[in-house]
């Protein structure tokens, strides 16, 4: 049984010192990148800290390495959609590991090197994961490119459980109806489990819209899929109340990277119980 007793001394008094060093190494330009790295720093250690409280064989059953996953899924898929390089993503945590490796050098140098390695491979792991799930991700939008430039309603297949149904512009009587018909083929056809409707694009956001909307996701669940929402704006959430449409029932996300996340975190929860 091996335990990260000494490790999470070091994160715990270190902290802002390792995150600040992890920011500088990972930060290539401006600094509106700078915050979101350190957000993105601040986060994953964090969790990390959480999941060296306990030995290292039952991490994985924790609610805080749960949380770690889809927060990992959401750094990996926000890296991915916004032309992160495979390189920037591959080196993010092994340079975590390089700063944990240096404050335990120079803190315990002849008792810590056991306890390193066995945290080395913990770190390993989630890098492996994270390029997995970044690497997925910009798989299926390449491929997923020829296809929307040809539709008005693209269909982006996420992973083989997920889809994705970015809605751009006005969105009229005809369109809503090819929304309709075009996501229930698609999951369909792919027994998709999850499928999202990103409106980041989409300008106004009127009762028209939102029950044909509700309708698209009612036919979704009717064929065993859920539908959840991405990318509405506050002003939108504000315009959906005053509407009086009732959300209430439907998973929603601020931003599509959060809802991908989510996604994964869902069907793989779905797969693990059915394994």
């Amino acid at each position: 049984m091996k335990d990260y007793r000494k490790i999470n001394s070091l994160i715990e008094a270190h902290k802002a010192k390792i995150i600040d060093n992890w920011v500088d190494a990972v930060t290539f330009t401006g600094e509106e990148n700078k915050e979101r790295e350190k957000t993105d720093c601040s986060a994953i250690l964090t969790l990390i800290h959480q999941c060296t409280l306990v030995q290292s064989e039952k991490i994985q059953s924790t609610k805080a390495y749960q949380l770690l996953e889809q927060e990992l899924s959401s750094f990996a898929t926000y890296r991915a959609l916004n032309h992160f390089t495979p390189t920037q993503t591959a080196n993010y945590l092994l340079v975590l590991k390089r700063i944990i490796y240096q404050l335990v050098s120079s803190e315990y140098p002849d008792s810590a090197s056991t306890e390193y390695i066995t945290f080395n491979d913990f770190v390993d792991d989630l890098a492996v994961l994270t390029f997995r799930i970044y690497t997925d991700t910009r798989e299926e939008v390449i491929k997923s490119q020829a296809y929307a430039l040809e539709h008005d309603t693209p269909i982006v297949k996420i992973s083989s459980s997920i889809l994705l149904m970015p809605l751009m512009g006005i969105i009229d009587t005809m369109k809503a109806q090819k929304i309709i018909e075009s996501l229930l083929e698609s999951v369909v056809e792919n027994q998709a489990e999850m499928a999202i409707i990103d409106m980041t694009a989409v300008p106004t956001f009127d009762t028209h819209v939102a029950n044909n909307i509700l309708k698209t996701i009612i036919a979704a669940k009717m064929v065993g899929t859920q539908v959840i929402l991405s990318g509405i704006s506050p002003n939108a959430a504000v315009t959906i109340v005053k509407l009086g449409v009732d959300l209430s029932h439907v998973e929603t996300f601020n931003t599509l990277e959060n809802a991908i996340a989510y996604g994964y975190s869902k069907t793989h929860t779905i797969l693990s119980k059915e394994a």
